[in-house]
C-alpha cells in the first residue's frame, strides 16, 4: 500500500509539473499582438517562429555591422528582409528559447535576432548584444577560420543555441 501511495504521489506531482510548463508557455503570450490585432500566433510567413507581436508601426534603430551606422529598419521590414533561414527568435519570458537551437549560415551572411519577449535580453554570440523588449538586432557572422562553431548565450541561460559558420 505504501509503494501506491508513492508512486501516486510521483504520477500526481509529474502532472503538476507538465501542465505548469504547458500553461506558462500557452498563457505567457499575449492573445492578440498590440495594435496589430492579429492573434498570437498568427504566422507572418510559413514558420511558426515568425509571430507578429509588435505594432507595425514601430521603428528600433540598428547598428549597421558592415558599415558601423545607425539603419532604421521597423519590424514588419526586418521580417521582410530576413526570412525564418536568416533568423533565430528568443522567446518565453524570463526563461529564454531559441528558435532555431541550431543554425549554419554561410561566412559574411547577416543574421536577424528577434526578442519576442518584453523581458531585455542580453545575448552573447562571439560579442555580447542588448535587445530591448520585442525588439530586435542585424548581426553580421564571420571567421577567418572555417568551419567556426559559435554558442548562443541569453541573459544567464548558456547554449539557448549553436551557430555555425561555413564557406
Amino acid at each position: 500500500m505504501e509503494n501506491i501511495s508513492k508512486q501516486n504521489i510521483r504520477i500526481g506531482v509529474a502532472a503538476i509539473i507538465i501542465v505548469g510548463v504547458v500553461a506558462a508557455f500557452f498563457f505567457g503570450k499575449p492573445a492578440v499582438a498590440p495594435e496589430s490585432g492579429i492573434p498570437a500566433g498568427e504566422q507572418v510567413s510559413t514558420s511558426s517562429s515568425a509571430l507578429i507581436t509588435t505594432p507595425k508601426t514601430t521603428t528600433i534603430k540598428n547598428t549597421n555591422t558592415s558599415t558601423g551606422e545607425a539603419a532604421s529598419l521597423s519590424y514588419v521590414q526586418a521580417l521582410a528582409l530576413y526570412p525564418e533561414k536568416n533568423r533565430i527568435q528568443l522567446t518565453g519570458g524570463t526563461f529564454c528559447q531559441a528558435s532555431p537551437t541550431m543554425a549554419t549560415f554561410k561566412n559574411g551572411t547577416s543574421i536577424m535576432i528577434d526578442n519576442r519577449s518584453s523581458e531585455v535580453r542580453t545575448i552573447t554570440l562571439g560579442t555580447a548584444y542588448t535587445l530591448p523588449g520585442y525588439g530586435f538586432r542585424i548581426i553580421k557572422l564571420s571567421s577567418a577560420t572555417l568551419p567556426a562553431s559559435l554558442l548562443m548565450d541569453c541573459n544567464k541561460q548558456l547554449n539557448v543555441a549553436t551557430v555555425t559558420i561555413q564557406k
